[in-house]
């Protein structure tokens, strides 16, 4: 996207700078500023799908670049719904109005791009990271393994699945120079889907795509068939856990040699690769298990994060519970309103209360406690945040596939930016639902709270 330069307005926010591993085959990343209330610089990363593309027909062309929009409003609609410390943080735009929107048009820009803010991830990508290292120390893989673990359960117990989790997609919050600790977020859920959700628009490398979703994506079975789409996110952090431990890939080469290797071929264990595994076999065998072929033989996010204490106790990053309960968050300002009118409600109902005493209720009448009761439950009813139902994308989207090692260049799915040190993003740019990050350890022996 030619327009998007050094120096360039987009509504509120002046770009500070282009990020090459910010540049994929849907979107293109940058980073930007913003001028809070105070004066100070808030540094954040925007989001924005591609308006151009290259296909053989006029009308091929403006296919992809609706499939790059349904990609782009799908992956802000998911972010808005979650709050997870591993999962990027999504922030509305501030134009100045009330209802501020979290996806919007850069009316300056070329085409008039779709785009969305997010935070600012300083610490870059861990695929970044291993071919600066060319592998990580065993306790900083498992670290952030681990944390992977937290944000896909925290996902999959909402019936959300990732679908593209690789190490290009998982990124750290801080550069681990700085912070000495790890706190890995996982991004780009532009082909992330919600349970009940057909999936139009799809993506994924080809060299983490697990056998049932290669066979989907070649169209040898219907999407309906792959029934367990949370174990397609644990065969693609296998992967990625082999990547970090062993510095290569379990299949490489061309693109059919992989397919073939994925569908057919075992991959080698990974302490062939990393003879310094030999000292944590069941590591070995951990990692081959979350990439079994068979998708029930996989286990869930949360046996693979308690297994990994098991093996070698990393430092904890998180305070909170990093397997969250299932419930649904309440934003400060519900939970404030709720308490006013429920306070207004019995104020109200004390008075009726004070009316109905002493006179025997008639056969089939309320009482006042039942009064209560009841508008007390239709007040909490009225004041809850309703989730709106999913939006389904548009049918008639593409399949983007890409291969690493193949000579063929093929478009491959953005990972979001690389975020300032903590404090930095005021309250004019709060996520709807803010987890609090703290740097406390555990005892070697804890095991992730249920």
């Amino acid at each position: 996207m030619e327009s998007l330069r050094v120096g360039v307005s987009v509504g509120p926010y002046v770009i500070e700078s282009l990020l090459r591993e910010g540049r994929g085959g849907f979107s293109q990343v940058v980073v930007a500023v913003l001028r809070n209330q105070e004066g100070r610089a808030e540094r954040v990363a925007l989001k924005f799908a591609k308006t151009r593309a290259s296909a053989a027909t006029r009308d091929q062309a403006e296919q992809l670049v609706q499939a790059y929009e349904l990609a782009l409003k799908n992956e802000a609609e998911i972010l808005r719904r979650l709050g997870h410390p591993g999962i990027v943080r999504i922030f509305p735009i501030p134009f100045g109005n009330r209802n501020m929107p979290y996806v919007a048009r850069a009316a300056d820009i070329e085409g008039q791009p779709w785009f969305f803010c997010m935070e600012y991830l300083a610490g870059g990508t861990v695929e970044a990271a291993v071919q600066t290292s060319k592998l990580l120390p065993v306790p900083l893989a498992i670290e952030i393994a681990q944390q992977v673990c937290f944000a896909l359960d925290y996902l999959h117990s909402r019936d959300y699945a990732h679908l593209d989790v690789k190490t290009h997609n998982i990124m750290l919050r801080e550069p681990l120079a700085e912070s000495g600790v790890a706190q890995a977020v996982l991004v780009d859920f532009g082909t992330a889907q919600k349970r009940g959700w057909s999936p139009d628009v799809e993506g994924g490398s080809i060299v983490y795509l697990p056998p049932e979703r290669l066979r989907e994506m070649q169209g040898s079975i219907a999407p309906e068939m792959v029934l367990n789409s949370a174990a397609v996110d644990i065969y693609c952090l296998g992967v990625s856990l082999y990547r970090m431990l062993c510095g290569c890939l379990p299949f490489s080469g061309s693109r059919s040699h992989i397919t073939t290797a994925i569908l057919n071929e075992e991959p080698t264990r990974p302490s062939f690769h990393n003879p310094s595994l030999r000292t944590h076999p069941d590591l070995d065998a951990l990692i081959l298990q979350m990439m079994s072929k068979r998708p029930a033989a996989r286990p869930t996010a949360r046996q693979v994060a308690e297994t990994l204490d098991t093996i070698a106790p990393p430092p904890r990053c998180w305070q909170e519970a990093k397997l969250p309960a299932v419930r649904r968050e309440t934003s400060n300002a519900w939970r404030r309103a709720t308490v006013l009118l429920s306070a207004v409600t019995l104020l109200e109902l004390g008075g009726m209360a004070f009316l109905w005493q002493g006179r025997p209720a008639a056969s089939g009448e309320s009482t006042p406690r039942a009064v209560a009761t009841t508008a007390l439950a239709s007040t909490a009813t009225l004041l809850a945040p309703t989730e709106a139902p999913p939006t389904k994308p548009a049918s008639g989207a593409t399949i983007v596939i890409e291969a690493a090692g193949d000579a063929t260049e093929t478009p491959q799915p953005t990972p979001s930016p690389s975020i300032p040190p903590a404090g930095v993003l005021t309250s004019t740019m709060q996520p709807t639902h803010t987890p609090t990050l703290t740097r406390t350890p555990r005892p070697p022996t804890a095991t992730p709270s249920e």
